[in-house]
């Protein structure tokens, strides 16, 4: 598949869990940027499809959308789940990569929205 650079017409930063510590020298959670790049957004229907979970007991709603960005990105940034999205003041956990092997021009970002991202 190849990219044309209209396809990628979003800037989205990666990022990986971080360790800090509080003022107390307690160890806290925080979030490291490991670079921003352009991406294309698309999802299972086009808008994101939308699933039912249960989060402590409650039901959640969770989306789930890929982002298209080109095959380098993804080795040159260590991309993997457990890393997230931040686009447009939104946090999208990223699940799975899944690369075009046969031209290694593109590479999907699995993601969901709505589930653990704190």
């Amino acid at each position: 598949m190849a990219i044309n650079a209209g396809d990628l017409n979003r800037r989205i930063t990666i990022e990986q869990r971080g360790a800090g510590k509080d003022e107390w020298g307690q160890p806290t959670e925080t979030w490291v940027s490991v670079g921003k790049v352009w991406a294309g957004i698309a999802g299972e229907t086009g808008l994101g499809a939308i699933r039912s979970n249960l989060q402590a007991g409650a039901p959640a709603s969770i989306a789930r959308y890929s982002f298209l960005v080109r095959f380098e990105v993804v080795g040159r940034l260590g991309i993997n789940p457990g890393m997230r999205i931040v686009y447009d003041g939104l946090v999208f956990d990223i699940k799975g990569v899944t690369r075009d092997m046969k031209d290694r021009t593109a590479a999907w970002i699995i993601t969901e929205q709505g589930g653990n991202s704190g």
